[in-house]
């Protein structure tokens, strides 16, 4: 694929084969059916790409030895460094046996279990050993796995959950803050916090552009390297339930911080830089007017980055 990204040929075209059928020759494209097309959309999507590297090599192991116990995983993972916590594991396993995904999405991937775990043992399922008997099928699921290690190990550093200043879509953060179901982007918006109070991603847009739904002339911004101003969503109050959790919020930890310059997408992408976790310093409700001319409550949260801006 010469210099193209791998993860601009799997946000255009979806998966690999959908790439080489514009680009190629019918006759030197396999004829998969439709299972496995979708499980390829999964791969490219879910692993190629993936910005977490746990599901890459849990898979890879598997393929490679058959089955894997939890003790010998995280073993491997202490090797490797990487970073794990007490969660990790079972979100893995609803990445990797598709239970995380919604039932759109979840189709979309074909929805076929790779994975089973019972009792700490992890094995591929027998549906899907089935699919990979097809060696083509096969060369192309070690081709996900090779290109998605490739890409975290050159690009992203794996003893960290985020890393300070890569990018990451809603999506991507959504899943490595070990969340139970996938969330959609528009759902999470501007920010979304864990059920169980544990996290609470923002995602910062500091240019905004006329497409924002609220049409509130939101002023969030930098005063200095470690402290932001962020609104929150409008008609909300201190009295709002997130909202009070975030004005409580006087330790890192929980609100984790991720920023883009605009909302323009062909200038700069549906990803966002992440900054590092923050802290309330300061929680005031505001009234403002919105583009029709209609009073609305929002409440302007001071916070401190516990990693300043270079």
């Amino acid at each position: 694929m010469g210099s193209v990204a791998i993860e601009d040929v799997v946000d255009k075209y979806k998966n690999l084969l959908a790439y080489q059928l514009k680009f190629e020759t019918l006759d030197a494209v396999p004829n998969f059916d439709s299972q496995k097309v979708k499980l390829l959309s999964y791969l490219s999507k879910e692993i190629a790409v993936s910005k977490r590297i746990l599901e890459i090599d849990i898979l890879g192991w598997l393929i490679e030895f058959g089955q894997i116990s939890d003790t010998e995983i995280k073993s491997r993972f202490d090797d490797a460094q990487y970073f794990y916590d007490a969660e990790t594991l079972d979100s893995v396993e609803r990445i990797l046996n598709m239970s995380y995904f919604m039932k759109g999405t979840a189709e979309k991937y074909g929805d076929l279990p790779l994975i089973d775990r019972t009792n700490g043992v992890w094995q591929l399922t027998d549906e899907f050993k089935k699919v990979l008997s097809d060696n083509t099928f096969k060369t192309y699921v070690s081709d996900a796995i090779t290109a998605g290690r490739l890409n975290l190990l050159q690009n992203f550093d794996p003893s960290v959950r985020f890393q300070i200043g890569q990018k990451y879509l809603r999506t991507d953060v959504i899943k490595m803050l070990d969340w139970d179901k996938e969330q959609t982007g528009q759902n999470v918006g501007g920010y979304m916090k864990r059920p169980d109070d544990k996290f609470l991603p923002a995602f910062i847009t500091l240019d905004k552009t006329d497409n924002y739904v609220n049409l509130v002339a939101y002023e969030d911004g930098f005063i200095n390297r470690d402290t932001m101003v962020w609104f929150s969503k409008n008609q909300r109050t201190l009295k709002s339930p997130t909202e009070k959790l975030i004005s409580e919020s006087n330790e890192f930890g929980f609100i984790q911080m991720f920023v883009k310059k605009s909302g323009v997408v062909a200038a700069d992408g549906k990803d966002f830089y992440y900054l590092g976790s923050a802290k309330v310093l300061s929680a005031e409700q505001e009234t403002k007017r919105d583009a029709k001319d209609k009073e609305t409550t929002l409440i302007k949260f001071e916070i401190r980055l516990e990693h300043p801006v270079n």
